[in-house]
């Protein structure tokens, strides 16, 4: 009875590592058991094709063969970490036998059996990275659109800023001329007219500054306060916005400091006034306001930017931020909030919000930073 009782679990055990080959063998992942020194002691047939070697090839082969980035220092290393990890997963890339690299996605865990073993599965995912790169390359050209769209609007800005003042200095110039025709001038008043073109250009030139600035890109984040960031946007559009007569106010409860990149900030806050700008212009909205608040809590930094533009509707409201949606009848690019998004999510652990109120539209601005007192 025992005899027989110990060939039936033999019996079992032989049908279950039969299994367990046949499932391996199967598998779209390939499959290592390594030892403890790096040496490959079984493969299965998925992994032949995806390496190029033959099974009796790779069973000759240590790790470092075959991994295309790491030093064998480092996969011994790795190898003691999942010692006391038990189970871990990474990302790599593996050399084929004809030379060419692919990329690998790698599941390993710890077996006590044999002397110790790593049963390793192993995916490709070199189209997965191809995809993730071309993702990346379209969010790339995306950014530049944007960028793009921005500087036209920023264009337009300068032009609206410096209107002002270049009429300041044709009227003093024309009075300096006609005066000195007419043996009218004298040197103070020619002082004054010399001192109102010097101030007016220095405005301009200043203007300049706030604009080249704004498209210099971050090198890296710099520790700033909201209420500066908030203060160099306004510096940019703040006279356009007053000549047209809308009014910004800015309620600001938080003076710490972050750090951060300031001038992608700044982006997402230009784009949202001008959406407004336009809003509250296309509707001739009488006692057009905008309203900046600023708050924190003990996560996050909120920045709300609000019009009294009558809202959005609810049509438009369900696509706001999808890429290439626009509300603008002319020259909208539906670029801007979703860059704003996409720039809020990768670079400020953030997020962009909206909803409307009773008076119009607000867009919410969350930022997770580092905050340094």
């Amino acid at each position: 009875m025992k005899l027989s009782s110990h060939i039936k679990s033999e019996e079992k055990l032989r049908e279950s590592a039969q299994i367990l080959q046949s499932i391996l063998e199967t598998t779209l992942d390939g499959f290592w058991s390594v030892d403890y020194q790096g040496n490959l002691v079984d493969v299965n047939s998925t992994y032949c094709q995806q390496s190029g070697y033959t099974k009796e090839e790779l069973l000759t082969m240590q790790i470092s063969q075959l991994d295309a980035i790491q030093s064998l220092l480092e996969i011994q290393e790795n190898m003691k970490m999942i010692m006391e990890q038990k189970h871990t997963q990474f990302e790599t890339k593996h050399r084929r036998k004809d030379g060419s690299i692919w990329d690998v996605e790698i599941s390993i865990t710890i077996f006590d059996i044999s002397g110790g073993r790593f049963f390793a599965f192993l995916r490709d995912i070199t189209q997965r990275k191809k995809m993730e790169e071309a993702l990346l390359q379209s969010e790339k050209m995306l950014m530049i659109n944007s960028r793009q769209a921005a500087m036209g609007e920023m264009i337009s800005m300068i032009a609206h800023q410096w209107r002002q003042p270049l009429n300041i200095m044709g009227l003093a110039i024309a009075n300096v001329q006609t005066k000195q025709a007419l043996n009218l001038l004298s040197p103070t008043e020619l002082e004054n007219k010399f001192d109102i073109i010097s101030s007016n250009i220095s405005y301009m030139s200043n203007t300049i500054d706030d604009f080249r600035d704004f498209f210099k890109p971050d090198q890296s984040k710099v520790q700033i306060t909201i209420e500066d960031v908030i203060t160099s946007a306004l510096d940019i559009v703040g006279k356009t916005f007053q000549n047209e007569n809308i009014t910004i106010t800015v309620h600001n409860d938080t003076h710490r400091s972050l750090l951060l990149y300031k001038n992608k900030l700044i982006q997402v806050i230009l784009n949202l006034l001008n959406n407004a700008r336009y809003i509250l212009i296309s509707k001739k909205i009488k006692d057009a306001t905008i309203s900046i608040t600023v708050y924190e809590t003990e996560e996050a930094i909120t920045i709300s930017i609000c019009d009294n533009g009558g809202g959005i509707s609810k049509k438009n409201l369900a696509h706001l931020g999808e890429p290439y949606f626009t509300t603008k009848e002319l020259n909208g690019t539906g670029l801007g909030l979703y860059i704003g998004k996409t720039i809020l999510e990768k670079y400020f652990a953030g997020k962009l919000t909206w909803h409307n109120t009773k008076k119009g539209a607000c867009f919410i601005i969350t930022i997770r930073e580092e905050i340094i007192s």
